[in-house]
């Protein structure tokens, strides 16, 4: 007669902890080139602790980690729905006829883009987006 084995005990759960920016490295702004941040401390931990002026910056850090990566969210979602724009609109110029002097009107707006990439400014996302709506309203008259 074999003898089996016991299943292996479960060990308890652990509630489960908020993710955090750090906590996915395939995701989140670790692996986007943003430094690692040092020294994290969970919410829960801290709120079961006396206020004091430390208890209250982990917190205020802990809440400034959520609204970074809140910050990434949004650019990236920002960033995808104008580059999917500018998609659109260089499908459509690729398969429509264009009379040239509309061709050339177009080609003079986007040549008089006016940009500084190395400065990260939110000015020129704005000029971009600028002009690829008025492209997408020029190609649909």
């Amino acid at each position: 007669m074999t003898r089996k084995t016991p299943p292996p005990k479960k060990a308890a759960a652990k509630p489960a902890a908020r993710p955090s920016a750090k906590s996915a490295p395939a995701e989140g702004p670790a692996a986007k080139g943003f430094p690692a941040s040092e020294g994290k401390k969970s919410v829960a931990k801290a709120l079961t602790r006396k206020r004091t002026p430390q208890v209250a910056r982990e917190l205020l850090v802990v809440e400034m980690r959520r609204v970074r990566a809140i910050f990434v969210e949004i650019g990236e979602r920002y960033l995808a729905d104008i580059e999917g724009s500018i998609v659109s609109i260089i499908d459509d110029l690729a398969q429509r006829k264009l009379p040239p002097d509309r061709v050339e009107r177009l080609l003079k707006e986007v040549r008089e883009l006016d940009v500084k990439p190395r400065k990260g400014r939110r000015k020129d996302l704005g000029r971009i987006e600028m002009l690829v709506d008025d492209l997408r309203k020029s190609l649909e008259d």
